[in-house]
């Protein structure tokens, strides 16, 4: 039997979840492991595991079936003692959290129009290597030179995009707005 419980560790895992009108039920087990010394005539440290199913549904007036659930289950407090010689209880207290996303199929693109790429553009060098002024902005400078900041702060490795320093050196991609 056990004769001192010296640690418990308790996880919550989602197997499932599940949306009807206005609730999220979710499906789980809570996996429970115990280390304990084991009673003077066994000796030694010793540990069980084992998992318990649980269930639960979330209130969410609103949700629809066609959402998309994204369930976080954790531990809020977890006692336990010693019940008898072979018994341990454990309690846990789980909380749910649910995020609900919802597909939308909406038209991004309304129009198009093929215009002509600019001299000052298709003469650009490919690479432009630019000293930053004290006045830029990383916005600035791309519109500047035709490119996407995105572009800027991937090749110039930049942690933060709103402090870049008055003589800095950046590398400036141009984009290629050529076919084939």
């Amino acid at each position: 039997g056990a004769a001192y419980i010296r640690h418990v560790n308790v996880k919550p895992i989602v197997t499932e979840t599940k949306i009807v009108e206005d609730k999220i039920i979710v499906e789980g087990v809570i996996s429970c492991c115990a280390i304990y010394t084991a009673a003077a005539e066994e000796g030694g440290l010793l540990s069980f595991q084992e998992e318990v199913p649980f269930k639960s549904a979330i209130d969410m007036p609103g949700v629809k079936i066609d959402m998309i659930p994204y369930v976080f289950a954790g531990i809020q407090n977890v006692t336990y003692e010693k019940a008898s010689q072979r018994e341990i209880e454990i309690k846990a207290n789980i909380e749910c959290c649910a995020k609900i996303y919802k597909k939308y199929v909406m038209d991004i693109v309304s129009n198009i129009e093929e215009v002509e790429i600019p001299d000052e553009v298709k003469d650009m060098p490919s690479l432009i290597i630019y000293i930053v002024q004290p006045s830029d902005t990383l916005w600035k400078i791309a519109k500047k030179y035709y490119t996407a900041i995105e572009d800027i702060i991937s090749l110039n490795d930049i942690e933060d995009a709103d402090n870049i320093m008055p003589g800095m050196k950046l590398l400036i991609p141009k984009k290629n707005f050529m076919r084939g």
